[in-house]
């Protein structure tokens, strides 16, 4: 017996390492994505010289074309998805160029996928060589204030085959920062709490804060604090403490405090904390409440709940359903037996009491007397 588990034990670790090993091949050589490279080729106009990137100073209703060089620095033939793209936040408090526009941004005057353009979604660029990419700048007919920010976004997939049928992708960036007004950089963001609520990201329970820059200003190095617990109590159940966050121009983020693996449970809840940036620090308070359909659609698509409590665990909760039914089975089938039993000992026992009367009533009077 113990010659059959270290063969199966020994035969599971073997079945392990080819795992670890494709994955580390995949990953290993990061230089198979990063075959190109981009050059910004600053304009006269530019306002901050000391950054690679656009950061313009344009004229109302002007209009002006700029050129980034994209390189193929592979020796295989490379396509290339280019597109302008608004400042957005993303879920950890970074700024990226990487998506469209889904939905007007607050107090949003001018969307700049609207004012830079390019004519081509799609490039081609043979090995090692380079390609100069147009992009196009129609300038609003009015001063606008702040910064209208953007990016150049380059997409490039990988179609080499990789075991696992696993794709790579690559991208770069180049922000595009449009101004109307030198006094653009004495203008701050402004940060406000919309909403709390219940959610879920990469199949993990979270408490959502949507938080909100509704000012052409960037923020930069601010942080947050929250605490989540049940309503009229104060207990906290989680919490979470982040800072050097940013956030883009006229854009919102769901700040996420993560349950780390605790089930949700129906009710009304609190969110409270502070986020502070420069000297200043502002405190905020959100309710929200989760259904109890939020609680099941949730706690069953996390993964992080341990669900090896009896009470969780959906098999053994069967098997102890079975096991009850069995017992009572057993219990019925016992009984009836001992119930058959007892029938049977007061049969035979009558059929004993009348052998004997039958005897007595065959025997003779001479043998009484």
């Amino acid at each position: 017996m113990k010659k059959r588990l270290l063969i199966f034990f020994a035969c599971f670790l073997g079945s392990l390492f080819p795992i670890l090993n494709v994955q580390a091949d995949e990953t290993s050589d990061p230089n198979k994505l990063a075959n190109f490279t981009t050059e910004a080729a600053l304009p006269e106009n530019q306002f901050n010289k000391n950054v690679t990137y656009y950061d313009l100073m344009v004229e109302p209703g002007s209009k002006q074309d700029l050129t980034v060089i994209i390189k193929n620095t592979s020796n295989e033939k490379m396509t290339i998805s280019p597109s302008i793209n608004r400042a957005h936040t993303n879920l950890v408090g970074v700024v990226t160029y990487s998506t469209k526009s889904k939905e007007k941004a607050p107090n949003l005057k001018y969307n700049i996928e609207d004012i830079v353009t390019l004519d081509q979604t799609t490039i081609e660029i043979e090995p090692n060589e380079s390609y100069s990419l147009p992009i196009h700048i129609n300038t609003p007919n009015e001063k606008f204030d702040g910064v209208l920010a953007g990016g150049l976004y380059l997409f490039k997939e990988d179609k080499t085959k990789n075991k696992g049928n696993v794709k790579n992708y690559f991208a770069r960036e180049i922000a595009i920062l449009l101004r109307s007004d030198p006094s653009s950089t004495e203008l701050s963001g402004n940060l406000k709490v919309i909403k709390a609520s219940a959610g879920q990201e990469n199949y993990r329970n979270v408490t959502q804060v949507l938080f909100e820059n509704n000012q052409p200003a960037f923020l930069s190095n601010f942080s947050i604090d929250a605490r989540v617990s049940k309503k009229g109590t104060s207990e906290t159940l989680y919490e979470v403490s982040t800072n050097g966050l940013s956030m883009a121009p006229n854009s919102s983020f769901n700040f996420q405090v993560p349950l780390n693996g605790a089930s949700y449970e129906a009710g009304t809840y609190t969110v409270k904390g502070t986020y502070s940036h420069n000297d200043q620090k502002e405190k905020f308070e959100k309710e929200f409440t989760v259904s109890k359909e939020e609680e099941k659609k949730y706690n069953e698509k996390d993964v992080t709940i341990d669900r090896s409590s009896i009470f969780d665990s959906k098999l053994v909760i069967a098997l102890f359903v079975l096991l009850s039914a069995l017992m009572l089975v057993i219990l019925l089938i016992l009984f009836i037996y001992l119930k058959n039993k007892k029938k049977r000992k007061k049969a035979a026992q009558r059929r004993r009491i009348a052998q004997q009367r039958k005897k007595r009533k065959k025997k003779k009077p001479s043998d009484i007397e």
